[in-house]
């Protein structure tokens, strides 16, 4: 049975520090142009000023997914809004909800937590349909990205 559980980075980076080089390999066109390296630091300040929050998917105590979430002031609304840094399943898991049910309890603690809305970033390695069915999200904006210091061809 897979469980949820609100938790912090400093609780879990040692729990998951494999599923995110996965994640970064797998989905991140980054992954050609810079070295994964993890500020543990700034994870931990973002989150001891409650700027910060993770969702934790467990089946039988192994990490199966993660959602990774900041909180805070958006600037046009003058309110409090929750951003995913990062939503990742592990590929046996993916197509079972438990994508749907990280979004699901990101969004409630985000809630717990006094904000009043909530966007994803989603990579365009994986189709995303069926993870954002009847979530309520709706797409809003394009991201596009380059790295800066590659000459290009």
């Amino acid at each position: 049975m897979i469980t949820y559980k609100i938790t912090s980075f400093s609780d879990v980076w040692e729990d998951i520090k494999d599923l995110v080089s996965d994640q970064w390999g797998e989905v991140d066109h980054r992954n050609t142009t810079s070295s994964l390296n993890v500020m543990e630091d700034w994870y931990k300040s973002a989150e001891s000023s409650g700027m910060h929050y993770m969702v934790l998917a467990e089946d039988d105590e192994r990490v199966v997914g993660y959602s990774s979430m900041f909180i805070m002031d958006n600037p046009h609304t003058s309110s409090l809004h929750v951003i995913s840094d990062v939503i990742y399943v592990i590929s046996d898991y993916r197509g079972s909800g438990v994508g749907q049910e990280l979004i699901k309890a990101s969004e409630e603690e985000g809630k717990n937590r006094g904000a009043d809305h909530m966007s994803i970033t989603l990579k365009n390695g994986h189709s995303h349909e069926n993870l954002v069915k009847g979530s309520g999200l709706s797409p809003y904006e394009t991201v596009y990205s380059k790295a800066l210091f590659i000459e290009e061809v």
